[in-house]
């Protein structure tokens, strides 16, 4: 018998194994040798004379001579000589492997797309959060290098854990079949990382990177800074200024300058670059929450958001309140207040405008074009 079945079933050469034969007979056969290799023979060999009674059909379906004719053995069937025999073996071995390889690139196939829809909408349902990287002055470059590095980071991790649960079934199997651990090919090993690695970088970066990273997020008339403006504005008509629907371009470009003039703060800054987008609702409470920027610049975002129905009063002391957020409305407010800006709306527009940003001026105690 074979020496792993042997090893398994706790029988040494000498003692009797108790099995099943075919026909359900119980027998206890004498176990007079083992040997290896029992998956290329079997596993268990018998006498004929034992087994021939026990089965459905007694015929061979190969007969070993050694000597005799070709033409003496035709009538018993196809001959072979030990080369041809090893031929056809090794025939049937190829087509499996074969088989088994088109099993595996269609497994591989499947778990390929499966896995790179995962990377892909996975970048895409990020794509406020990485507007908002845009918005707070990140480049396209820097945002595409994170995407890379986490998608490495995915694939690296993957690959791992595949490893992993691999190796903890293929051991235990192999192990039981023939008492020796699985034989993995470095070359191909390699080849399955580096495709799984080069399917991650290509699936996140070539087109929906790119896509979120690049001018989906930019003013359609900022041809100064490509690659840079601020978030589309969801619930009005894209341009449409906060303050009466008019069509008054302006993004927070104009805004960073400013506070940058003022006091050059970090924290300053980023909330000039954000608020706008909280207070048209392109980007929710619930993002600013959750958001990872310093408490300060929450707070100073919250305190010059306007809320809806708001006075003038109330939204004045809350800014005056909050450390910090009075320079990010007086910034604020000399964007609006620009002449320029100003110029393009209709006298009855423009003048209610001034006197709205006139009366915010003497309310936070700044001067006039301050």
């Amino acid at each position: 018998m074979d020496a792993g079945l042997a090893r398994n079933a706790h029988v040494n050469v000498g003692e009797r194994l108790h099995l099943y034969l075919p026909d359900g007979t119980k027998a206890a056969p004498l176990v007079v040798a083992t040997y290896g290799r029992g998956m290329g023979l079997s596993e268990l060999t018998m006498s004929r004379a034992d087994l021939a009674t026990h089965v459905t059909s007694a015929f061979d379906t190969e007969l070993w001579t050694k000597g005799g004719t070709t033409a003496g053995l035709a009538p018993l069937g196809t001959v072979l000589d030990r080369d041809g025999y090893s031929a056809a073996q090794s025939l049937d071995r190829e087509l499996n492997a074969w088989a088994n390889a088109v099993m595996a690139a269609v497994l591989g196939g499947f778990a390929a797309v499966a896995a790179g829809n995962t990377l892909v909408m996975t970048v895409l349902a990020r794509r406020r959060e990485l507007g908002t990287l845009r918005l707070i002055g990140s480049t396209r470059q820097q945002i595409l290098r994170m995407i890379r590095w986490e998608a490495l980071l995915v694939a690296l991790a993957g690959i791992a854990l595949g490893t992993a649960i691999a190796v903890a079934t293929l051991v235990p199997m192999t192990n039981g079949l023939t008492g020796q651990g699985p034989y993995i090919p470095p070359v191909v090993y390699g080849a399955f990382a580096g495709g799984i690695l080069l399917l991650g970088l290509t699936a996140v970066t070539v087109r929906p990177g790119r896509r979120c990273a690049g001018r989906h997020w930019t003013n359609d008339r900022d041809t100064t800074h490509p690659g840079r403006g601020r978030a589309p504005r969801p619930n009005r008509p894209r341009g449409a200024d906060r303050q009466g629907g008019t069509a008054v371009r302006g993004t927070p470009r104009g805004r960073r300058p400013r506070v940058r003039a003022r006091g050059r703060d970090a924290d300053q800054i980023a909330a000039a670059w954000l608020h706008d987008s909280v207070e048209d609702d392109a980007l929710s409470e619930q993002w600013l929450t959750g958001a990872a920027l310093t408490p300060r610049t929450k707070a100073i975002v919250r305190a010059v958001t306007k809320r809806t129905g708001e006075g003038q009063e109330a939204y004045a002391r809350r800014i005056l309140v909050t450390p910090g957020a009075l320079l990010v409305k007086q910034a604020d407010l000399a964007h609006n207040a620009d002449p320029q800006r100003l110029a393009v709306l209709d006298e009855p527009t423009r003048k209610r405008l001034t006197e709205k940003y006139a009366r915010m001026h003497a309310l936070l105690g700044l001067e006039q074009g301050s």
